[in-house]
Formats: structure tokens, sequence, C-alpha cells
């Protein structure tokens, strides 16, 4: 039995492999109050969010000690997801675009993070470290129902439940997506040094390379579905050609630099896609921004 001292209610949602849980507490008013439980004890958690939170909840926990759940704001009184850095001292506060609700429930090693968000329906997402988003609805479900996505292994794989198919609400149903995303290799600048480069102040453009591998074929990307950068860069061009000599066409895109959202300081830069066949893909590389105060 786990029983935070001093709290009359204890939920522990999540363990990493250094044994980390994190979890929230209730108290005697029924606030919610996040908590990491480590060898050292209980640390005690409120999002630190603009206007005040009604309550914190933490989900999810990776092996890096990085933590996301939700809080409810004092402004709205809605929920809006949270990723606290494994120091506990900085906190990254988001929203689903255009969402009125939104849940952060894992985390993997990878930064990926895995929740449900509601709009005039409720969907699942996954927010990757650069801030991009995918929206996703669960297999063989109908859409706008009760969808709750909560985890997000290192191959991408999601689990979680909805509520009803085609329209019948009796009884939920567990799904796990294999795989929800595939991860592609990519190379920004191709060839470059890595971390790669990249003066955010740049009026040029910047060439991603996504890599065709035994396991991939390239050309199987549909190149008006892609998007760079946190703030999501459609590609102003895209071709086929071997960047790397080994024999196999790569997808080439260039993305003009200011529309991409890379700002001083970043340190990683992504890029989400869907296959001919609806299939989600994933790739990131490390960068260096240069030409910063």
């Amino acid at each position: 039995m786990l029983d935070a001292p001093g709290y009359p209610g204890t939920s522990a949602n999540s363990i990493n492999n250094l044994g980390q849980i994190a979890g929230f507490v209730e108290d005697s008013f029924g606030v919610q109050h996040g908590f990491l439980l480590s060898k050292s004890g209980y640390t005690y958690f409120d999002v630190p969010a603009p206007g005040g939170t009604l309550g914190t909840a933490a989900w999810g926990i990776n092996n890096a000690g990085e933590i996301v759940g939700s809080y409810i704001s004092a402004i709205d009184e809605r929920d809006h997801g949270f990723i606290r850095n494994a120091a506990g001292d900085s906190y990254l506060l988001f929203d689903f675009p255009g969402s009125i609700i939104t849940d952060a429930y894992g985390i993997n090693d990878s930064g990926q993070v895995v929740g449900s968000y509601v709009t005039d329906a409720q969907h699942g997402f996954v927010r990757c470290p650069d801030g991009t988003y995918l929206s996703l609805d669960a297999p063989g479900s109908d859409g706008g129902f009760n969808q709750n996505f909560f985890g997000i292994n290192s191959d991408g794989q999601i689990s979680g439940l909805y509520l009803g198919l085609n329209g019948n609400l009796v009884g939920y149903h567990g799904f796990i997506a294999t795989p929800a995303i595939i991860k592609v290799l990519m190379e920004i600048k191709s060839p470059s040094t890595t971390p790669v480069p990249i003066d955010p102040h740049s009026q040029g453009e910047i060439p991603v390379a996504v890599l065709t591998t035994t396991d991939f074929d390239a050309s199987t990307v549909d190149p008006t579905t892609v998007r760079f950068g946190p703030a999501g860069a459609h590609s102003v061009s895209a071709t086929l050609e071997d960047v790397n000599g080994n024999g196999y066409l790569d997808l080439v895109l260039h993305f003009a630099t200011q529309a991409t959202g890379i700002k001083c300081g970043d340190t990683r830069a992504s890029l989400t896609g869907k296959t001919a066949s609806g299939q989600l893909a994933f790739g990131s590389e490390t960068i260096l921004t240069v030409g910063c105060p």
C-alpha cells in the first residue's frame, strides 16, 4: 500500500526504471497536488501557472525524471497540460492548438508526450519535443467519444481506451496502436555536423532530408503532410534524391527558416508527417542555434 503521509487520498500513476513514482495526492479540501516519490521521499508540487491553479495531477514520468500531467487553471477552471523538468525547477505549460481542455498522461524517453484534448469532441495527441503536435483517434473508433491516450513507449507505441464503437456507448474498450508513429531517420543540411548549426534570423531556407533505409521508403511520405519545427512549417519544395550515397532515394524538403519557429536556445528540431497510407511519421535531430546574442 502506498499512502502519502498527511493526505486522505493518494494516486500513484507512473513509475520509471529508477523506481521514481509520479502521482498526486488529494488534501482535506479535495484539492489535488502533484508528487514525485524517490529514494529521498516525497516531493510535492503545484504548477506555477499564471493566475494560480485549482489542482495539479502528475500522470507520467520517463527515465530522465521528466514528469507530465495536467493542472486546473484558476482563470478558466479548465485542464491544461504541463511538462516538469527533472530538476523540478522549470515547467512548460501547453495546450493542443484550438483545444478547450488538454490532459497530458505519458512521456517517453524521446520526450514525446501523449494525452487527450477536447474541441467539439475528444481526441488523442502526441506532442513532439519541439512543440509540434499530431492528432489521433483510437483505432477502430469512429471518433468523438471519450478517448484517453495514456502511455507511449520508446518505439512510439500508444495505449489507451475509448468509449463505444460506431455510436454504441456501452462499455470501455482498450487499444494499443502498434506502431502509432514511424520513427524516421532525418538529416538537416545533409551532410552536416552534429549538432546542426542553424541561424534563427536567417532569411533563407533549411533543407531537411528524410532518409530511405532497408526498413523504410522515404518516397512513401506525402510531402503535403510534412511539418517542421515548433511552428509546424510547410515545405516550399520537395524532391527525391540520394543525399548520403547509399543508392536509395531520399525525400529532401526545404523550409523557410522564418516559418519554422526555431528560436535562439533551441536544441532540437523535429519533423512530422504521414505516409501515403496514412501512417504517422516522426523524426528529430539535435541543433545548435548560431548568430544569437
